[in-house]
């Protein structure tokens, strides 16, 4: 499977999401590969972090970044021996968001609670759209994940009555919040290997769940 994390605004904490989920895969399936197509190198730092703090036992995460202006195909290369590949998407590009809706089996549009992010995401929303206008378009399923929520606001609620008005499914689990994400990857680390049984490595388990559920069922 190939999970491509995409919007065209920053901000929306795709990287996060992108290794927290490898990391999640990872604990069941075994080798994932994260494509970092950012310029920012978000997923490449993240890979140097957890490489200048070895540790026996960490989850067979790696990360790979292909040449500039790749094609879906040399994506997809780079998880050769992988049972899964995650996508990091840069934001503001539209080429490397088109390259990741191409290469996709299932495409995660993070949206936080800001009112600004979420009228920036709609641009992205437009460009999926059109995407599928197009003569070479496949059906790839596309879902909205709330991510980044303030804990016990009313926020979630508001922004997900915003979203139904968008045609793409909404996936049930939200992601808070959470100091334990900051604290993992300063040390090059995914929440379910620094607090396992933590809010956040629940939360990010069972967001892995609904994904790998909506891609079988495409």
């Amino acid at each position: 499977m190939i999970l491509s994390f995409v919007n065209l605004k920053g901000g929306v904490g795709k990287s996060t999401l992108a290794i927290n989920v490898a990391a999640a895969l990872a604990e069941r399936v075994g080798a994932v590969r994260v494509v970092d197509l950012d310029p920012q190198g978000s997923c490449l730092a993240w890979q140097a972090r957890r490489q200048e703090h070895p540790r026996a036992g960490l989850l067979p995460v790696t990360v790979s970044a292909p040449p500039k202006l790749p094609t879906a195909a040399q994506v997809k290369a780079l998880g050769e021996g992988c049972a899964h590949i995650v996508v990091d998407a840069a934001a503001g590009d539209v080429h490397i968001a088109q390259t990741a809706l191409a290469a996709a089996d299932l495409v995660v549009l993070p949206v936080t609670g800001s009112e600004t992010d979420v009228s920036g995401t709609e641009r992205t929303v437009a460009l999926l759209l059109e995407s599928r206008r197009g003569k070479a378009a496949r059906e790839t399923p596309v879902v909205l994940l709330l991510n980044r929520l303030i804990v016990n606001s009313r926020i979630g609620e508001e922004v997900r009555r915003h979203l139904r008005r968008w045609p793409h499914k909404i996936l049930p689990t939200t992601i808070y919040q959470r100091v334990e994400f900051a604290n993992a990857d300063q040390i090059g680390r995914a929440v379910v290997e620094t607090q396992p049984q933590g809010q956040a490595a629940q939360e990010i388990r069972k967001a892995t769940r609904e994904l790998l559920r909506l891609a079988a069922a495409k």
